[in-house]
């Protein structure tokens, strides 16, 4: 389990990568799948340069059920909006105007396994 600050100093691709595995996105390798050479790739949005993939993740917070439990459900939403107030600095609905990096950081930290 990562914390505020590890996730603070990580750089945007660990954070997408992070994002990606907790959602269960799967790793692609081969000899030139999609012509990217032979390294792993994920399928998967940039979360932290992409705010509408971040709200598409938002929206699935009513099921986070799915990935932790009915227990970790009743308080999803609740406690990923404070972690963005928290990730972000801001206060009331300021919150709403964070950029995608403060919100990725705020989605791994709500759905991260406890």
């Amino acid at each position: 389990m990562k914390t505020l600050e590890e996730l603070n100093a990580l750089p945007d691709e660990e954070l997408r990568v992070m994002l990606s595995n907790i959602l269960n996105w799967e790793l692609f390798k081969g000899v030139q799948p999609f012509m990217w050479g032979s390294e792993y790739k994920f399928m998967s949005h940039d979360y932290p340069q992409d705010l509408n993939a971040c709200a598409a993740v938002e929206k699935t917070l009513e099921y986070a059920e799915e990935w932790h439990g009915e227990e970790h459900h009743a308080n999803a939403c609740e406690a990923y909006m404070g972690w963005v107030q928290q990730v972000s600095g801001k206060d009331d609905w300021d919150f709403l105007t964070a950029v995608a990096r403060f919100r990725t950081i705020a989605l791994i930290l709500t759905l991260q396994p406890q």
